[in-house]
């Protein structure tokens, strides 16, 4: 309390609260149960250190004693053959308890956090029929999790991402179709020909309809109709690309020109770097 406080008038009386009053005592009392022990939250639970990431295997050691629970006048333990059959199975030595690989990292919906984040060690129960292990197994978010897992591990294995998977067809489309641009390019380089030319070149040109808006002028747009003409999955790409979007425009082609240039430039430099005689001379008239 601030030391102005003291000297505010209260009430009608202006009587001086104490300083050792209740009220004060309370302003100064710490706030309890606000954080967790890891400083997350009373709510947060730390998962353990010691279980397997997304990208990889699940964690399965395999040891002598793993975490021995008392029940009555027997003892029961987790058993590292219990991972058999159970690829989703995973144990923490660091916690003492078994988890699930895939719901841990792929499953959100479950409000039950024994195999995500407490850990499951009630060792009497583990395999009975419609408790432990296969009560969660037959779990609808656990099912769910388990089709993520597998087709992650798929993509992972084919070295395949999201978007090549659900969008292949169509990638291979727009990569045939650059391709044919930069090879048009390409060739009237090499040849050392003019691109364009005084009239029409935009893409209403290619315009294969039988609305055409005119013939295409320069070089570049003339190869490239041609190579339309001869090409029917090309053709047949074209009609269904926006026409903002043809890569055919001036601007376009100099930056296809401008890659080029910096590919050779690198390839030329590479070659004299691992070539046995580490000099080149430039030859002008």
């Amino acid at each position: 309390m601030s030391i102005t406080s003291y000297f505010k008038p209260v009430g009608s009386h202006g009587k001086q609260p104490e300083p050792n009053s209740s009220s004060d005592k309370k302003e100064k009392e710490p706030e309890k149960n606000k954080t967790g022990r890891d400083g997350s939250g009373p709510s947060e639970i730390k998962i353990p250190s010691d279980l397997g990431e997304a990208d990889h295997e699940p964690v399965q050691p395999k040891i002598a004693s793993f975490n021995p629970k008392q029940y009555g006048n027997s003892k029961r333990d987790f058993s590292a053959s219990w991972y058999n059959g159970r690829t989703w199975l995973e144990y923490s030595v660091e916690k003492g308890a078994a988890f699930c690989f895939p719901c841990r990292h792929f499953e959100s919906s479950s409000k039950d956090r024994t195999f995500t984040k407490v850990g499951y060690s009630n060792w009497r129960h583990a395999l009975d029929k419609h408790k432990g292990f296969q009560k969660h197994e037959n779990s609808q978010t656990h099912v769910e999790a388990m089709v993520i897992w597998q087709e992650r591990k798929m993509r992972i294995e084919k070295n395949q991402s999201v978007s090549t998977m659900v969008n292949e067809k169509q990638l291979e489309k727009n990569r045939y179709y650059i391709k044919s641009v930069v090879e048009v390019i390409q060739f009237l380089c090499v040849n050392e020909l003019p691109m364009r030319g005084d009239g029409k070149s935009g893409a209403g040109c290619l315009d294969t309809s039988s609305e055409s808006q005119g013939e295409p002028s320069g070089l570049f747009m003339k190869l490239f109709q041609y190579t339309l003409s001869k090409d029917k999955k090309l053709l047949e790409i074209i009609q269904m690309i926006p026409k903002n979007a043809t890569y055919t425009s001036a601007r376009i082609q100099n930056e296809i020109i401008d890659i080029m240039k910096d590919t050779v430039i690198e390839n030329v430099v590479n070659d004299i770097k691992e070539a046995d005689i580490p000099f080149f001379s430039i030859k002008s008239d």
